[in-house]
């Protein structure tokens, strides 16, 4: 079942053919106020728009565990999970950082018992752990499965640091506060006062932090080194990557990070932040750079540590493929995810 807020405003382009025929997609939209705004309302109404339906639907098909996707649809999950005796795991992908979402006693409430409730709660991350432990009073019942990737048009060539040219870095993300797009290129504007120009910087991605990126790039006067692609689909992404250098993308708050690993398997060195999802698959020194969250210097230190260091640089990216594509597969995701999903059936049957 997929379900998404039902915005007149804002037609939303689910497209069903775009997966295996094989699954039986079921789509339904619920009233949305928009913003958040009058959450407590929006809550009764997902979840009276959705409770029947999904109870029969786990009837029909004799479901044995419901995985809900999202804190938001937890407590529907679990509530028919309980009332017919079935397992039911909660897989957790970021923090909404909307203050009317969870900066209310009242809703963090209603999370905390929806999400105790479920026999799991599934985080794509480990830095999620401290927030969500935080809001449930407990994490005995959380468990860390690590996201897969797979990425069309991938290319295994190696095109890192090449003296002798100017050097592509690359970040492809959201435009929104956190992803550390500004500290990037302000670490850039100090290489470029010391002399250090060998660079060309490609952003791609869009977001409410384009202005006043683009601002920023205005006021350091390095239009002709920036270039901004906007949002592109997700083949020419990998068409993207395979013609950079390396990936930078200083981001503090990242539960996981997809988007290193889709350029690590592209052959790029990448840059990631100590603490942040990127760590948990980014040895520094060994397949990968990190650097500390929000500092300026060390990222334009560690930038311009790979601009003078193309073999090193080179080394990092080759051992990063490797973990890319041996350790962060979709069926090392799915083998996790069964294993899991098998113990609480077990321990569903057993109650």
């Amino acid at each position: 079942m997929v379900v998404r807020p039902w915005k007149p405003w804002k037609p939303n382009h689910f497209e069903i053919k775009a997966f295996n025929p094989a699954l039986a997609i079921e789509l339904y939209h619920y009233a949305s106020i928009p913003r958040n705004y009058w959450r407590s309302l929006g809550n009764r109404i997902q979840f009276s728009t959705i409770y029947s339906r999904l109870k029969r639907a786990v009837q029909r098909h004799r479901i044995q565990l419901i995985q809900a996707h999202t804190e938001g649809l937890a407590e529907v999950a679990t509530a028919v999970a309980r009332e017919l005796g079935i397992g039911c795991v909660v897989t957790i992908h970021g923090i909404n950082t909307s203050p009317r979402y969870l900066g209310k006693e009242s809703q963090r409430r209603y999370f905390r018992q929806a999400l105790n409730r479920c026999d799991r709660v599934v985080l794509v991350g480990e830095p999620l752990r401290s927030f969500f432990a935080e809001l449930c009073g407990r994490d005995d019942h959380f468990r860390v499965v690590h996201n897969g990737f797979r990425l069309t048009g991938i290319t295994t060539e190696n095109r890192i640091i090449c003296d002798g040219r100017v050097t592509r870095l690359i970040s492809v993300s959201n435009l929104h506060e956190g992803k550390g797009i500004d500290l990037t290129l302000r670490a850039l504007t100090q290489l470029k006062a010391k002399g250090v120009d060998n660079w060309h910087y490609i952003i791609v991605g869009d977001g409410y932090e384009r202005p006043k990126l683009e601002r920023l790039v205005a006021e350091a006067e390095i239009e002709s080194r920036v270039t901004f692609h906007g949002e592109v689909p997700h083949t020419e992404v990998a068409r993207l990557l395979g013609q950079a250098d390396l990936f930078v993308l200083p981001s503090y708050r990242e539960a996981f990070g997809i988007a290193y690993l889709e350029a690590m398997a592209c052959g790029l060195a990448a840059i990631g932040v100590v603490g942040q999802g990127a760590a948990e698959f980014i040895r520094h020194g060994e397949n990968g750079l990190l650097v500390p969250p929000r500092s300026i210097d060390a990222l334009a230190g560690t930038i311009h540590y790979a601009l003078s260091s193309p073999d090193e640089v080179r080394r990092l990216a080759v051992a990063g493929q490797r973990t890319a594509q041996d350790e962060f597969n979709w069926a090392t995701h799915a083998g996790s995810l069964v294993s899991l999903f098998h113990d609480v059936i077990v321990e569903s049957r057993g109650s």
